[in-house]
């Protein structure tokens, strides 16, 4: 049995709200880890444009050098991901009661460890984002779920569900206009630069290799995620209309499967937008 009163009370336990802290402190290490990654890669590219005549130290050892670094902080960058989407994922499952059997002790201690470290480390800024909710400034996690009328049962968690659907959709929305474009022209230039200005095979996939990478990897990253809000969307619709366990079930796993693909809000615009955009939600529904 679980109601909308459950899940309040249980979001906002002294251990879960130090999980949601966690996430997102992780989501958004991995944001800034990215973005360090990505300027990495970009100039190593930029190192194309060294005269011919530069020592090899500079015109090939630097970029290598960069893309190594690159690599590092992204393998960083998936260690974060994955921690932060792990600990959003069990903080569902425990507070919605969906799937929280799939989780073992030992599986359950490891993310509580985690999170408690986190914490730990950042107790000064873990406090204000426990206090606060996600209407106040800084934006925090205390009634992550907000309901306007007691709902019971499979409507309690589906209204959870469609939160989570909703906010996403708000606050990715932006990047997925703006990266396709971005990634276009950083792929026009470089192409028309390495063709004006490198003949050497060697000096162009030392410099190019990772930000060429990266874009593939995002391209397909994007096409993941969209993908998967497709089918997230097709069984909202038909949760709308027939709500079932099994629907209620596969809507979840899909939401946390999303969560671990690397698209990420942007953590700026959170800040400035959460309490407008909870407000708006409330208005909405």
């Amino acid at each position: 049995m679980i109601n909308s009163q459950i899940i309040s009370n249980r979001q906002n336990e002294n251990l879960l709200l130090k999980i949601q802290y966690a996430s997102r402190r992780y989501f958004n290490s991995a944001e800034k880890v990215n973005y360090v990654s990505w300027l990495l890669c970009i100039v190593s590219a930029i190192m194309i444009f060294v005269p011919d005549s530069a020592s090899k130290f500079i015109s090939l050892g630097i970029p290598a050098l960069l893309e190594a670094l690159a690599f590092i902080t992204a393998y960083v960058f998936n260690n974060k991901l994955k921690n932060a989407a792990s600990l959003r994922n069990y903080f569902d499952s425990y507070v919605l009661m969906i799937g929280e059997d799939s989780y073992t002790d030992i599986s359950k201690q490891k993310l509580r460890e985690i999170a408690l470290t986190a914490y730990n480390k950042h107790k000064k800024e873990a406090d204000i984002h426990i206090h606060n909710t996600g209407r106040d400034k800084p934006p925090g996690v205390r009634n992550w779920y907000e309901f306007k009328n007691t709902v019971a049962d499979l409507q309690a968690q589906f209204e959870c569900q469609k939160q989570n659907i909703w906010w996403n959709k708000k606050m990715v929305k932006n990047r997925m206009i703006i990266l396709p474009i971005i990634l276009f022209i950083l792929v026009s230039f470089f192409v028309a630069m390495f063709v004006l200005f490198k003949s050497d095979a060697l000096s162009i996939i030392v410099c190019a290799i990772g930000i060429i990478l990266k874009v593939i990897e995002r391209i397909i990253e994007h096409y993941s995620y969209h993908k998967i809000s497709i089918k997230i969307e097709a069984i909202q619709n038909h949760a709308e209309r027939e709500l079932t366990d099994e629907t209620v079930k596969e809507l979840q796993e899909l939401i946390n499967e999303r969560r671990e693909i690397p698209v990420l809000e942007i953590n700026i615009i959170h800040k400035l937008k959460a309490k407008q955009y909870s407000s708006s939600y409330e208005e909405t529904t």
